[in-house]
């Protein structure tokens, strides 16, 4: 009788430990949840890195050139030189 009521408690003591493996915080379901968000935050951070090299290049590129601010302003603004004459075709 003794034997078995240590058996069926070291029964129970293992499900109790195997449970947070397979339901917990730790579980391998909420290690496959986490392996997705960090998947897509890694790819948010590429595409961030990517759209910060561009607003840096494009800000080296103000810095550096008047060309590139008057063909920002032309653009934007509309904007013209004093001997130019602007025709809008609407």
């Amino acid at each position: 009788m003794v034997p078995r009521l240590i058996v069926l408690g070291l029964i129970v003591l293992l499900c109790l430990i195997q449970y947070p493996l397979w339901f917990g915080k730790g579980s391998f379901q909420n290690l496959e949840s986490l392996k997705s968000q960090l998947k897509e935050q890694r790819q948010t951070n590429q595409d961030l890195k990517d759209e910060l090299k561009q607003l840096s290049a494009e800000a080296e590129s103000l810095r550096l050139g008047e060309e590139a601010v008057e063909v920002r302003a032309r653009k934007r603004f509309n904007m013209i030189r004093k001997d130019e004459v602007l025709f809008r075709l609407e």
